[in-house]
């Protein structure tokens, strides 16, 4: 379960601090993890997340990422990936 409260399917390897979000052109969401110094690594990719499809646009069942990212605005952040 996200903090947000939408239920989220993720590998077992993730960990309590690691951060799901959506990377820019991806077809689903990722998971990242902090070190302590202002990195990050990729904790893994493809995760699963169950939003509220009551807020957020569906589309034949399964939420488009761009409108999901739309309706969450308060919570984009940009980061750089090198």
């Amino acid at each position: 379960m996200l903090s947000t409260g939408e239920l989220a399917i993720t590998p077992g390897s993730i960990q309590l601090d690691d951060v799901v979000c959506i990377l820019a052109n991806t077809n689903s969401a990722c998971a990242v993890r902090p070190d302590g110094k202002g990195k990050w690594t990729l904790a893994s990719g493809e995760i699963y997340v169950f939003a509220n499809v009551s807020r957020l646009a569906a589309f034949h069942g399964s939420i488009v990422l761009d409108e999901y990212v739309a309706g969450n605005r308060a919570k984009v952040e940009q980061f750089v990936i090198r």
